[in-house]
């Protein structure tokens, strides 16, 4: 699956305003990880892959979990 990503980043700002520029690094690396998985050819699939990471970590970015333990494995 190929992305024009000018004009989906112009349509996200559209839609859900700005992004911060973390956000946007995430979301450029998950769009190349996307194009680069075969699995990935149903678009409904993709929105819903990136409005989960959307929702659990608020930035497109990975995230340290609260209540994780230091020395868990």
């Amino acid at each position: 699956m190929k992305f024009n990503k000018v004009t989906f980043f112009n349509d996200y700002k559209g839609r859900f305003g700005p992004l911060k520029q973390t956000e946007v690094n995430g979301l450029d690396f998950l769009l190349d990880q996307i194009e680069a998985d075969t699995e990935f050819s149903i678009l409904r699939q993709v929105a819903y892959m990136l409005a989960t990471v959307k929702g659990e970590t608020g930035v497109f970015q990975p995230l340290k979990e609260k209540r994780a333990y230091p020395k868990a494995a």
